[in-house]
């Protein structure tokens, strides 16, 4: 990524702004949330999309492809979602994309819960599980407990499968464990790979070095049955193997 002057004046202009939108939305989602679940994510996605949009003012498009399948997915059924993890646009991006059902619940890390406005509050108060990656126990224990949630109410959850973010751009192997506790309590889901791609140039430079006029893209690359694969860890190849060739990369040797 480039560090020329333009993308340092470019990134001065972002970072404000977006912390800016985040700071303004924090008193709306906590009001929300003691509105109801209807009315919380009515706010969140409120935000999701002025994040995504305030990209365009870097010139900067989001656009999303294969958005066909959204239609295609039963209402009835939980998902799991895999997706590659490039920056802090992540969530947004996916969760806006899945704001009309199911909505998109995430695995992150304990670190993000406290001391972010308006997002600490709705990863604590959004129905999300916040692990301690170290602690590969209680990991899995909490994400047990938020699988049901997940089966039971019939939502979406994400998993970045690589474990960390990949800052620049290259997909790492995907970690099995977290995946197979959610396959193992929600063997009926339906599994989505989805691949980020060019969202890793947003925060190379962590906001400092914004790019300019470039076009970040979510793929939705399928469904999968769970029953279909003779394991959860073959399910994941086949979501890495996907997300990988939408990436047009190889495998770690």
């Amino acid at each position: 990524m480039k560090k020329t002057p333009l993308n340092l004046i470019a990134g001065l202009i972002y970072a404000p702004f977006m912390g800016l939108i985040l700071l303004l939305f924090h008193p709306v989602n906590v009001l929300a949330t003691y509105m109801g679940y209807r009315m919380q994510m009515r706010a969140i996605h409120a935000m999701m999309w002025s994040l995504m949009n305030s990209l365009l003012i870097l010139g900067i498009r989001f656009k999303v492809n294969g958005k066909e399948l959204l239609e295609q997915l039963p209402d009835d059924r939980p998902l799991i979602l895999v997706s590659n993890h490039q920056s802090i646009f992540d969530i947004p991006a996916i969760g806006w994309v899945f704001r009309k059902k199911h909505h998109a619940k995430f695995i992150s890390k304990k670190s993000l819960m406290y001391n972010i406005p308006s997002v600490s509050w709705h990863l604590r108060h959004g129905k999300h599980v916040c692990i301690d990656r170290k602690d590969k126990e209680s990991s899995l224990e909490a994400i047990k407990s938020f699988a049901e949630v997940i089966r039971r109410e019939k939502l979406a959850a994400c998993i970045f499968a690589e474990g960390t973010r990949a800052r620049d751009g290259k997909l790492k192997p995907f970690k099995t464990a977290g995946f197979e506790q959610l396959v193992a309590s929600i063997p009926k889901a339906i599994v989505v790979p989805i691949a980020l791609e060019n969202f890793w140039k947003l925060t190379y430079h962590k906001l400092l070095y914004m790019p300019i006029g470039i076009t970040v893209r979510l793929h939705l690359l399928g469904a999968y049955e769970i029953s279909a694969f003779d394991s959860p860890k073959a399910l994941l190849q086949r979501c890495e193997e996907d997300i990988r060739r939408c990436l047009r990369q190889q495998a770690v040797a």
